[in-house]
């Protein structure tokens, strides 16, 4: 489950629920995207640390891209 932080220390994040899978909680980056797509990273995001936590903006970029991409 991923769930958007709205108020406190880190509004605008994206953060995964992943305990049903012994998981547990942790932040959304560029890492945890490309497991669900084929798709390079490095073709949208050349120099970018694919650790760094993703905010809402940053996820969504993601998303629209690789999507247009795959519809290309």
């Amino acid at each position: 489950m991923q769930c958007l932080v709205v108020t406190g220390e880190q509004p605008g994040k994206i953060w995964i629920d992943d305990r049903t899978n012994d998981n547990g909680i942790y932040p959304t980056s560029l890492t945890f995207c490309n497991a669900f797509h084929d798709i390079n990273p490095d073709d949208f995001y050349p120099d970018s640390d694919e650790e760094q936590p993703l905010s809402f903006y940053d996820w969504y970029e993601d998303w629209l891209n690789r999507s247009l991409d795959q519809i290309r």
